[in-house]
């Protein structure tokens, strides 16, 4: 039984039982010590588990203290023989008592950079948490802004229990904090964890991985959009979309979490090869399709966005982003639905992101260093903080058991410290993002940009309103053949089965008029990128509706070059994105301006077409905040 102190003035001793002679001997020759903690670790092998159950004893005694065989904790070779002749010596040693309930690993897990304040942010915001939170959030909230960096002191071990115990991880309650006993776990020695922050560790997974992967977890569950049980209790279960933005071990790690928790995940990479280990998980570049869309568009709504290579709230750099940054949460809030945004960049990523792959790496060493120095936890250097309320039961005991692990060499580690630090890719997959500067900002490509051109005027002159290297491509030539535009047309019916094309004027008579349809008609221009983000939006609404049984078409049509110019006119359009509407092959009702979708315009004037109501612009137009 292994009891280790860290007192100078005590000095390990050890009690063994020979099995054959029943000899009791006492030694501190660190040989001996060193052989029998090798056979102990041999025979919890062979006997397949977790602690040795065998006739020896670790105590911690002073130099004058001695010894009797009557105090000695030891188990008597007539047991441990009784083990062996009963064949529990074949992987199953259910029947072989134990003496050990004590921490085997003690880890401080440190956290820094936006990845801290992401988690201060979810504490802040909690209702419930652990019954220190209230008194500890309010001692260490909102230093993360001062560079300072926080931690949780992380243990393994063997819990103590009735007839049972079991390998568990946790978050160990520090001395001065004022815990029940029914809201803990004891591993005896007087150490306790948290119940809630508490994991059964399987055999096969090492105390310095549960370790890890302990540490890793805390943004993931702070990130995770769980729905409550039924009746208010703390179980609630996982489900949602979460995009996580990087390509990096750690995303990887989160974009498995969160696919193995039950949500469904879209990982957002520039990087190949990455082949995710959840078939929960959907791998997508920045841009989408031929039109290169913005995932953000493409993916529509999701409930959380962990971002591993960026932090939209502080900025990427030192420079003047940061008012932007915070518009493209507001944007993610607004156009997708997002409520939960956290970066896990931490504070080496953040050091060499600002000062560069050639002085930033041993500013990043140095900062390393300085929080895992010996004694850290009493300087000022570090606070402590909260763990997540459930952190253990709902979210790292589902990792362990499905053996989604993030592994220990991921972090930098320095006694029994553990600090997560950069990556040369990473940092090249942040440098190396495409920019948008969409409406003047510099934001990386696929997120929601405030401000930009959310309508594009539709002029009689062409150069005004066409990018240079766009006329090539998009522009339709007075000459152009008709038999290659109804080539393009076919061959845009087989690959969106749920949209009409339609081209000028005399295709709205064909394929409308004539036919006497209700539509909703979607005038672009392939230059414009509003227009682009509403594709799969646009799309999706015409399947919904088409599998709901509603009688209407769906259609599209380009306002742009000589034909699409004259259809432009002829509905009076003077900007795309605008939506028309027709019934019975007649215009109904006038052109709705839209930059997002859903919409509670269209939404309102397609029910006031399906249900044959007259127009009333006083009550459609009037819900113009998209205009």
């Amino acid at each position: 039984q292994m009891q280790p102190y860290p007192y100078k003035y005590h000095q390990k001793q050890i009690v063994a039982t020979d099995i054959t002679g029943g000899k009791m001997t006492r030694t501190t020759n660190p040989s001996l010590l060193a052989m029998f903690q090798k056979a102990a670790t041999v025979l919890a092998i062979v006997l397949n588990i977790s602690k040795p159950s065998i006739c020896f004893s670790w105590n911690t005694v002073s130099s004058s203290s001695t010894l009797s065989k009557a105090s000695a904790p030891v188990i008597g070779n007539a047991k441990i023989l009784s083990c062996m002749e009963q064949g529990n010596i074949r992987r199953n040693a259910n029947r072989c008592p134990t003496l050990l309930h004590a921490v085997s690993k003690r880890s401080i897990a440190i956290f820094d950079g936006s990845e801290l304040a992401s988690i201060e942010r979810f504490l802040s915001s909690s209702e419930k948490s652990t019954e220190e939170e209230s008194s500890k959030n309010s001692f260490g909230f909102g230093r993360a802004a001062n560079d300072k960096a926080g931690y949780m002191t992380l243990v393994t071990g063997t819990s103590e229990g009735e007839g049972s115990s079991s390998r568990i991880v946790g978050v160990q309650v520090e001395e001065d904090a004022d815990a029940d006993d029914k809201d803990v776990i004891s591993l005896g020695g007087g150490v306790k964890v948290y119940r809630h922050t508490s994991a059964t560790v399987p055999p096969k997974v090492s105390d310095d991985d549960a370790l890890s992967t302990a540490a890793a977890c805390m943004a993931v569950h702070c990130a995770s959009p769980r729905i409550e049980a039924i009746g208010g209790d703390d179980t609630g279960f996982l489900s949602g979309k979460v995009v996580v933005l990087g390509g990096g071990d750690y995303a990887c790690f989160a974009a498995d979490a969160m696919g193995t928790l039950g949500a469904k995940v879209y990982l957002v990479t520039t990087r190949g090869g990455i082949r995710p280990k959840s078939n929960q998980v959907e791998l997508m570049g920045p841009s989408v399709g031929d039109d290169d869309i913005g995932f953000a568009s493409v993916i529509g709504e999701f409930d959380s966005f962990i971002d591993t290579i960026g932090d939209e709230a502080r900025g990427t750099s030192s420079s003047s982003m940061d008012l932007i940054s915070s518009s493209v949460i507001s944007e993610l809030k607004k156009l997708h639905k997002c409520e939960r945004y956290l970066s896990t960049m931490t504070k080496s990523q953040k050091l060499i992101l600002d000062e560069g792959v050639f002085f930033g790496p041993g500013k990043a060493k140095s900062h390393e260093a300085d929080v895992t120095s010996p004694g850290n936890t009493k300087s000022n250097k570090l606070y402590r903080i909260s763990p997540p309320l459930g952190v253990g039961t709902l979210t790292l005991d589902k990792l362990l058991k499905e053996n989604v692990l993030f592994p220990s060499s991921g972090y930098s580690r320095k006694d029994n410290s553990l600090v997560r630090g950069w990556s040369l890719k990473d940092f090249w997959e942040t440098t190396s993002w495409p920019r948008d500067a969409d409406g003047g900002a510099n934001v990386r490509y696929g997120l929601p940009v405030s401000g930009g051109d959310d309508f594009f005027m539709l002029d009689d002159d062409d150069d005004e309103i066409i990018p240079a290297m766009s006329k090539k491509k998009y522009l339709e030539d007075e000459d152009e053949d008709e038999e290659e535009a109804q080539r393009q047309i076919q061959q845009q019916k087989q690959s969106n089965p749920y949209i009409l094309p339609i081209r000028g004027i005399k295709g709205l008579n064909e394929e409308i008029v004539s036919e006497k349809r209700d539509c909703v008609l979607f005038l672009s221009a392939p230059y414009c990128r509003t227009c682009k983000s509403l594709n799969p939006q646009y799309t999706r609404m015409a399947r919904l509706c088409k599998e709901g049984g509603d009688a209407v078409t769906f259609a599209k049509a380009d306002a742009v070059g000589k034909v699409g110019k004259a259809l432009g006119r002829a509905l009076d359009v003077e900007a795309v994105p605008t939506f028309m509407l027709f019934k019975d092959g007649r215009r109904y009702g006038s052109p709705l301006s839209i930059s997002s979708l859903p919409s509670k315009k269209l939404d309102l004037a397609m029910e006031y077409l399906t249900k044959g109501m007259e127009w009333d612009s006083d009550v459609i137009l009037s819900d113009d905040e998209e205009q």
